[in-house]
């Protein structure tokens, strides 16, 4: 992912949705990268639907907020999106949105039946090794000690009775390996708990009960104090949520299966108490450790417009905070996330020298590591369990799979926005018609896009210009004509792009010409050409540049039959607002 639209990450996630809109086809043109070819999508409600190809070889559909989808590919990746508008019904388009929906969760439960089965096998490899298992919710809590603040004691009311001797020994009931589910693609797989699950899910219902039998007292590391006080408003909505908490936990406590949702009650119970103590903001860290992060760099005239629009998110979250009224749980993860973000952006972080990103919404988490208690797995427990990850993963693979000519992401948005209906006949009438996403040429996305405006009910057709394009026709309007093609036709004294080696070498913009496109991609081939001849003679440490002008060969080859890809791309946030 491109530093710009990790930046992002670390603000869009907590903007508020925007207004719901019409049901609609994207084709996202053509650049380097991923999805060269172009790129297709269906937005329906308040989200952009999309396939992704993941790491393990998993083709699958993801779902972003409208605004990050625009901004990733028409200001980050410079690609002009085609944006078709469906003329259908308001009922007819939440049964799509349903649809697409109700795909996502069958195909990420299926991921986490992944992460069950490794799950199982860790647990396995740390008796058979270690002996040590990292636990989610653990991590919350430390010694208390005269040095570290405390928070308040926690005595939840219907709390039952404690029980404090530990799980050594014990073996939870029907221990056996995860049962192989099968891999449908309109089926929800319903399976019970891994074995792993069940026992860390005991460790932290052990480890609350000893919480609350005394003081609670949060790891340093799991925590943050800030310099922001509380307002009066604030400290009132904190004790109503702190009561809220308060009568969660008993609750929570009863039932095995909420003993994540348990710790972070509790912990969330002290860094309230810490926060009414010393009328400042104290609040959990929703990054772990190992996060990813990107290097922070003061001299980044972007840092400050992130940290500007960061503390502007942060004031928001916190007027939310004080007027939500049905959804404590939701208001108080706003602040967490808005104020986490503003601090990595700041170089308050763990690490002042990196700042920690993500690109959705988090939740602390607590991760700790503790020692495994003597159990006793069933014989060939480990053996077993791998078998059938891998035979899962074979049907993800066979279900779930990519082929470039019958399933990509062209073919695969198209096939699931027609099987939204029952029936074809349901689909025309809805849509207005349908495209075969079988069809010879349909894998193409530019092609099916015309598809889509040929055969389906059309309310509306407009283009988001790429970033550059819009920036040219800004340039134009502003000054004479041949002095800004002039300027801004190569990559040298263009005003508008400074060139990114990850946009391959190349000297002639092509994306907004035709008939010269031949011409330029010729002059472009023989510049990506003399780059790899200096790189050659730059070796072993022109290894970077030889990369880059062997793609910008690769890529200056369409040029010369009227075909663009390559278009730039841009690592900041400078440039225009996309459009409402």
């Amino acid at each position: 992912m491109m530093r710009a639209g990790i930046l992002l990450g670390l603000l869009l996630g907590l903007q508020e949705l925007p207004a719901k809109s019409p049901l609609a086809y994207f084709y996202v043109d053509s650049n380097v990268g991923d999805s060269s070819g172009g790129h297709s999508a269906v937005r329906a409600g308040d989200f952009v639907y999309h396939y992704q190809y993941f790491p393990d070889r998993i083709f699958r559909i993801v779902r972003d907020d409208t605004d990050t989808f625009i901004r990733t590919y028409n200001q980050s990746e410079n690609r002009s999106i085609r944006v078709t508008e469906l003329d259908v019904t308001s009922r007819d388009e939440e049964t799509v949105e349903d649809h697409l929906t109700r795909l996502l969760l069958i195909q990420e439960k299926h991921a986490l039946i992944q992460a069950e089965f490794a799950s199982d096998i860790e647990l396995a490899s740390a008796i058979e090794g270690s002996g040590s298992l990292e636990v989610e919710g653990l991590g919350f809590f430390g010694p208390c000690n005269g040095s570290e603040p405390t928070g308040e004691k926690i005595q939840p009311r219907g709390a039952p009775p404690l029980n404090l001797s530990g799980i050594e020994g014990e073996q939870i009931e029907s221990v056996h390996t995860i049962p192989l589910p099968p891999v449908k693609i309109d089926d929800f797989p319903i399976i019970a708990p891994s074995y792993a699950s069940r026992y860390k899910a005991r460790l932290r219902l052990t480890r609350a009960r000893q919480l609350l039998s005394g003081k609670v007292c949060l790891d340093q590391n799991a925590f943050y104090e800030t310099d922001l006080p509380i307002t009066a408003d604030e400290v009132r909505v904190l004790k109503r949520y702190s009561a809220f908490l308060n009568n969660r936990i008993p609750r929570l406590l009863a039932g095995e299966s909420n003993s994540q949702a348990l710790m972070l009650a509790i912990a969330r119970e002290a860094a309230i108490a810490k926060s009414l103590e010393g009328k400042k903001w104290v609040l959990l860290d929703v990054f772990q450790e190992n996060d990813p992060g990107i290097p922070r760099d003061p001299s980044d005239p972007l840092l400050a417009i992130l940290e500007r629009e960061a503390h502007h998110v942060t004031i928001k979250a916190r007027e939310l905070f004080v007027a939500e009224s049905g959804d404590p749980e939701t208001a108080y993860n706003l602040v967490e996330n808005a104020i986490g973000r503003w601090r990595e952006i700041k170089g308050q972080g763990r690490n002042p020298a990196t700042i920690r990103f993500a690109t959705t919404r988090l939740i602390p988490r607590g991760m700790g590591r503790t020692r495994v208690r003597a159990v006793k797995l069933p014989a060939e427990f480990r053996e077993i369990t791998e078998r059938n990850r891998l035979e899962h993963l074979h049907g993800m693979h066979k279900t779930f799979g990519y082929n470039l000519i019958n399933r990509n992401c062209t073919t695969e948005i198209l096939r699931e926005l027609q099987k939204a209906f029952p029936a074809e006949a349901e689909s025309r009438r809805a849509l207005g018609g349908t495209v075969n996403p079988d069809g010879l040429l349909t894998f193409i996305p530019f092609i099916s896009s015309h598809l889509v405006e040929s055969n389906l009910r059309i309310a509306k057709v407009e283009t988001i210009l790429s970033r550059r394009r819009m920036a040219l026709e800004a340039a134009y309007a502003k000054e004479l004509d041949p002095v800004v093609y002039a300027r801004e036709s190569n990559v040298l004294t263009s005003r508008l792009y400074k060139h990114r080696p990850i946009d391959t070498y190349f000297l002639m913009f092509t994306d907004d010409v035709i008939f010269p496109r031949p011409l330029y991609g010729l002059v472009n081939l023989g510049y990506a050409i003399g780059q790899t001849v200096l790189g050659i003679g730059y070796l072993p440490w022109g290894t970077e540049r030889i990369n880059s002008s062997t793609r910008g060969i690769l890529f200056s080859m369409p040029e010369l039959v009227f075909f663009n890809i390559r278009k730039g791309s841009f690592d900041d946030l400078s440039g225009p607002e996309p459009p409402e």
